[in-house]
């Protein structure tokens, strides 16, 4: 069961940088810190590396659940 803070806004994200951590692109697509992780491990999901930092695009993520919609 995935469990944030409780100071995590979900809301928030939809207002911010297109650019999300791992935390924030697990709650966008409601799944687990590791499935995020993989996805972006096996290239389903593109990582941007900025530093030591691995960030997501939401543009990525909104395709990601567009093309799980076609199936």
């Amino acid at each position: 069961i995935l469990s944030l803070p409780e100071d995590f806004d979900l809301p928030d994200i939809q207002t911010r940088s297109p650019l999300l951590t791992r935390r924030e692109a697990a709650a966008y697509l409601r799944l687990s810190e590791p499935t995020i992780h993989r996805l972006a491990a096996s290239q389903t999901i593109a990582r941007v590396k900025i530093g030591r930092r691995a960030l997501y695009r939401r543009e990525d993520l909104d395709r990601l659940i567009a093309q799980g919609a076609r199936r």
